[in-house]
């Protein structure tokens, strides 16, 4: 049930995404938009699919214990990020990735040793699942404060690039989700065969 959990985390991810980031790049560098409008639309289209993709795992995910519950948490919050693929496709085709590559790699490393040190000196799961939530929940602030920033506005969308992105991410999110739950698959035969 451990493998079966995970699968559904990782499906919420990719369905949360929409496989959006050279998608987005590729529709800023062809100037036929606003870079403003494309990003903000982007954002629309992200949070619908993150609240579907959470919703959806609610029915799914299978809690036995509180330690599936705070697993649950710890992860789905992985999926917020997602609403803000398009400030890191924005950064992207601006030649600036550092603007989001350096933050996102502090982030990751202090969530890094909270990890080491939560399993190899407190050996403490609780710990180590709030480090792994804390790290994308920061990031999530830090992409929000961003956004606002560079003056995007929140939930503003342009009903043809909307279409667009949707129409351009469906056959990549196919793709994702099937390599994902290929893989996850590939564990549990693994796992059965050795026992």
């Amino acid at each position: 049930w451990i493998i079966f959990n995970e699968s559904i985390i990782f499906i919420v991810i990719a369905i949360a995404g929409l496989s959006l980031n050279k998608i987005i790049v590729r529709i800023i560098n062809e100037k036929k938009f606003n870079h403003n409008d494309v990003i903000e639309t982007s954002f629309t289209l992200n949070f619908i699919s993150t609240l579907i993709a959470i919703i959806i795992s609610l029915f799914l995910f299978d809690y036995k214990t509180d330690l599936d519950l705070k697993f649950y948490l710890s992860y789905t919050v992985q999926s917020l990020i997602c609403l803000f693929i398009g400030i890191e496709s924005f950064f992207d085709s601006k030649k600036t990735p550092s603007k989001y590559i350096v933050p996102k790699t502090i982030f990751f490393l202090l969530s890094f040793v909270g990890k080491l040190y939560s399993i190899i000196i407190l050996k403490n799961i609780d710990y180590f699942l709030l480090a792994n939530f804390l790290e994308y929940f920061s990031l999530t602030i830090y992409y929000g404060i961003l956004f606002k920033s560079f003056k995007f506005k929140f939930f503003n969308y342009n009903k043809t690039i909307f279409n667009e992105l949707l129409k351009s991410s469906f056959p990549l999110l196919l793709n994702s989700s099937i390599i994902l739950l290929s893989t996850k698959f590939d564990q549990i035969l693994i796992k059965n065969i050795l026992g």
